[in-house]
């Protein structure tokens, strides 16, 4: 996306890139990129038709005797319990098809 041009010589391409990393603008919308989706795809939705409720509160737990202990390090898990649910199906589209 940062290297196909919208129009032929037009030096502006489809991916403007932002000033952190992973952030940019794609069609004069906020765009991010992320290593946890396959290659070639792309996820467009209106977010504020994704519903994220939580239930249950944050669960922490230390394991101060774990495999790092000797370094200092101490494990921490987290657990915290969540669904989605999409408002409106027709606000969002998945293209597999990216170059």
């Amino acid at each position: 996306m940062k290297a196909i041009e919208k129009s032929n010589e037009s030096a502006q391409f489809l991916w403007e890139g932002g000033k952190e990393p992973g952030v940019g603008r794609m069609n004069n919308l906020a765009a991010h990129y992320t290593a946890n989706m396959p290659a070639g795809t792309i996820l467009l939705g209106n977010w504020r038709d994704l519903i994220v409720g939580t239930w249950g509160g944050l669960e922490l737990m230390a394991d101060p005797y774990g495999a790092n202990f000797g370094k200092g390090a101490v494990s921490i898990r987290a657990i915290l319990d969540t669904d989605i649910q999409i408002r409106h199906p027709e606000s969002f589209c998945i293209s597999t098809l990216a170059p």
